[in-house]
């Protein structure tokens, strides 16, 4: 599987975190890492 895959499975499941079943610290940390632009692009 390719990396650019990957991270786009990744960030999908990830996004599943920012909804209201997560609490406000998690939504933020999980917000916080998909802003992130150091993402592995090999």
């Amino acid at each position: 599987m390719e990396n650019q895959e990957l991270i786009k499975q990744v960030t999908e499941k990830a996004e599943q975190w920012l909804t209201p079943a997560y609490d406000a610290e998690t939504q933020a940390e999980v917000k916080r890492m998909l802003e992130n632009e150091d993402k592995p692009i090999t």
